[in-house]
């Protein structure tokens, strides 16, 4: 690392990965949650040898384990949901926890209390009840979906829910939104434990999700802003977690199609619900139309097939399907030549709204220069006047050279969100899930990203369509009383191609708007619109494979967890520049250059001036500069004009912690954790990226050793000494397939240190707003409604 300074093309597109490929950790993904507890006896005093069983209360699968020496018990690896607990003990009345709710990724505690008498004496809980997490040392939140329903969204995205909650900040649109102002390289975004985000632009749209957890589809979701633990901190200071709906034992669905219009036809009549803008009134231009389609169901239950296999309390599906139409419009703006203009005429404001006209190629024509127009662009400029005749309005320009054009773009986006969940119980001590997300996006044109025809008709355009695949697969094992082993293997995909139909260099050879096979940049020359985008196609994907275990020992009061895992991110970029550009101006030594004087403008400026001879030179098809991209092709190692340029590299992250939640007492939890992260170099797997060394980066100033930029007098770098320039000019190297972009870092360990501490209850207003000072478990006698026996 000393001897070499690496410069890889394009590592910008990628560094966002840098920050989301440390190792993932148990309950980091939100794939499954924890039930702790202990039981104690009526003077308080802690019971070994109890049985407890916790049901779901949905699928009517159990678990079951006994207290140990300490009355405690533990329940790692469960699906969120609703369960009942009961606890069970000769000698002693059985002790019921109706509707115990856990939530995604969160650790929560319930203490039973035993009292004398016979097992088939029961006390129970009735009534369903959140509990307060005592346990973990993260500031987290848990919301559901139907606090979720109860708001207003603008989507069903639920990713837009988290933007009002209290921490994130939302200076722009949502996609911008930062916590806590931490980089937004710091938020990690999950899906059944599968990371969703878009990590090609991780550090400057974290909080943008590729795969979009639906409304319908997720359970919960858990956000973890501070404080967390080494079991949840290797990807990011801020944890957003989803959760995907499962099937239960009763068929249960639902069917939507939420509808907005912008007009409704009543008795023959159109009635407009959405009012125009008052910039597109003043302009005579309609009101951008908007028709939107939201429509969908899901359907989850028990897998049975009559006569052959009851799946209750076995085998589950879970099935959601939604679609987003939206046909819509959005109004643009051009700046075109004026009419007179387009005939050949220079026109210039000498002050008082007084304008005068010079035609260009009559004295062109006395000057003995070019007289007339270039067939290309009098048919371009012709055939984008006949376009915008064709609808929308041309309005007046505070340039008289120029006039402003304003319509409609129509647009279409056509986006399918498909979602599929199966829940195995092969026996009692293993449980099997799979999650599949297969989501699919249109739009054509491009509006976001203003590829959309410059004007109506006009064959330069480009799309946006990605397919987006999040897998998750977790297997729950009970390997012994107090050992619970989760494996998860997950697997996310993501490409997205922009702008495909610019792979086609036919689309600037066609008869109307056509551009001879070439992006004629007008704009440069004369301030107006082009006649469509620049040839920009490009397309990307990083493909992430994820493998994660987590063992959980319970000893004594310590809740141990101990894991490792694996992270695998592929990455391939496709860029091409599918034809030249053209610049027009009027080069230095030009014999046309001598036309443009006062004498023959009177009253111009020398920016009127200049714009007369880009004019000029425009209608003329004067060629200032030609210019085009060469990549190197993949295949044969050489450069190609207008070739193809594909990038592909790999990170791969190994990752290892272990965790302590120790019960001290009723009322204080200790966490100590420690984490250990590995993080493999940068690798391309084509020889299509470059390198330089020290000396190049440098150049002709020269690489001299010791020179400190941030010290006091940085005159020791030849940078800051003009005229010294011992060095060369910087080469650059072909950066080999495998090799690595830097010395590993093996120097990465973590320790986390955290606690929870529920105070004994003070007198007084304290006492009051602090509520009772037992600790704030679920116990029979004091919460829900009591029923005995």
């Amino acid at each position: 690392m000393a001897r070499r300074l690496v410069s890889l093309l394009r590592l910008g597109s990628f560094a966002a990965m840098f920050v989301m490929v440390a190792a993932l950790a148990y309950g980091q993904g939100g794939v499954s949650s924890t039930l702790s507890g202990s039981v104690v006896d009526a003077s308080g005093g802690a019971i070994p040898g109890v049985t407890v069983v916790i049901k779901n209360n949905g699928t009517g699968a159990t678990n079951e384990t006994v207290t140990n020496t300490q009355g405690a018990f533990t329940f790692p690896g469960l699906l969120p949901g609703a369960y009942t607990v009961t606890a069970s003990l000769e000698g002693f009345k059985t002790a019921i926890l109706n509707d115990v709710i856990l939530n995604a990724g969160v650790t929560s505690n319930v203490t039973a209390k035993l009292e004398v008498g016979g097992i088939t004496e029961t006390v129970t809980v009735e009534g369903a009840s959140a509990l307060v997490q005592t346990v973990s040392s993260s500031v987290s939140s848990t919301i559901n979906t139907k606090q979720i329903e109860n708001l207003p969204l603008n989507s069903r995205n639920v990713m837009d829910f988290v933007a009002s909650l209290p921490g994130v900040q939302t200076a722009g649109g949502i996609r911008q939104s930062s916590v806590n102002g931490l980089p937004r390289a710091a938020i990690n975004v999950t899906l059944d434990g599968v990371n969703v985000q878009d990590n090609t632009l991780r550090t400057s749209d974290g909080f943008f999700t590729i795969v979009q957890p639906r409304l319908d589809a997720i359970e919960e979701m858990t956000v973890s802003m501070a404080a967390g633990e080494s079991v949840g901190g290797g990807q990011g200071a801020v944890q957003i977690r989803f959760t995907t709906r499962s099937g239960t034992n009763s068929y249960t669905g639902s069917l939507y199609h939420y509808f907005r219009n912008d007009t409704w036809e009543v008795f023959g009549k159109t009635l407009n619900l959405n009012e125009n803008t008052w910039f597109n009134k003043r302009d005579g231009v309609s009101k951008a139309k908007l028709l939107q389609h939201q429509r969908g169901g899901r359907f989850g239950g028990p897998i049975s097939v009559p006569g052959l296999f009851d799946g209750r309390g076995k085998a589950f599906f879970f099935l959601n399907v939604e679609n987003f139409y939206q046909p819509s419009q959005v109004t643009r703006q051009r700046t075109i030549l004026h009419e007179q203009a387009r005939a050949g005429n220079f026109r210039y404001d000498i002050g008082g709204g007084v304008v005068r006209e010079v035609n260009l190629l009559t004295l062109a024509a006395a000057n003995g220069q070019t007289a007339t127009m270039d067939p290309t662009i009098q048919k371009l400029l012709a055939d984008i006047r006949t376009a915008a005749g064709t609808t929308g309005s041309i309005i007046a320009s505070g340039n008289p050279l120029h006039e402003t054009y304003r319509y409609n773009v129509d647009a279409e986006a056509d986006n399918w969100f498909p979602t599929y969940r199966v829940d195995y119980h092969i026996n009692d001590n293993h449980r099997f899930s799979t999650v599949f997300n297969y989501h699919t996006f249109s739009s054509l044109p491009d509006t976001l990203n203003q590829f959309e025809p410059f004007f109506p008709g006009f064959p330069v355009l480009g799309s946006q369509t990605s397919k987006r695949i999040a897998s998750s697969n977790t297997v729950r094992s009970t390997l012994g009383q107090n050992f619970v082993n989760e494996l998860l293997v997950g697997l996310q995909g993501s490409p997205v191609e922009f702008f495909n139909e610019m792979f086609d260099a036919g689309i600037w050879n066609q008869s109307f708007g056509g551009q001879q096979g070439f992006h004629l940049n007008m704009n440069n020359a004369t301030g107006i619109s082009n006649a469509g985008a620049a040839p920009n196609a490009q397309s990307r994907n990083v493909k992430t494979i994820r493998v994660e275990n987590t063992l959980s020992w319970l000893k004594g009061n310590h809740n141990f967890s101990f894991g490792g895992s694996f992270d695998r991110l592929d990455s391939w970029n496709k860029f091409r520049a599918t034809v030249p550009t053209i610049l027009f101006d009027l080069v230095a030594g030009d014999p046309a250059l001598g036309m443009f004087t006062t004498a023959n403008f009177p009253g111009a400026s020398g920016t009127q001036l200049s714009a007369a001879e880009n004019m000029y030179a425009l209608l003329t098809g004067r060629v200032s500069q030609l210019s085009g991209v060469a990549r190197v092709d993949a295949a044969t190692g050489k450069y190609v004009f207008a070739g193809l340029g594909l990038e592909e590299s790999r990170l791969d992250d190994y990752g290892f912690f272990a965790q302590d939640s120790w019960r001290v007492r009723p009322t204080l939890s200790l966490n100590l954790g420690l984490r250990y992260d590995v993080q493999a170099p940068f690798r391309a797997r084509n020889n299509l990226y470059s390198t330089a060394t020290i000396d190049s980066i440098w150049g002709v100033s020269g690489f001299k050793p010791g020179c400190d930029l941030s010290n006091a007098t940085p005159q020791t770098c030849n940078l800051f000494k003009p005229g010294e320039m011992p060095g060369q000019p910087g080469v650059y190297e072909r950066w080999d397939e495998g090799t690595p972009a830097y010395n590993v870092d093996y120097n990465n360990l973590a320790p986390s240190v955290g606690f929870n501490w529920s105070p004994n209850r003070p007198d007084g207003l304290m006492g009051a707003l602090m509520g009772d000072s037992r600790p704030p478990d679920m116990v029979a006698e004091i919460i829900g409604k009591t029923r005995k026996t």
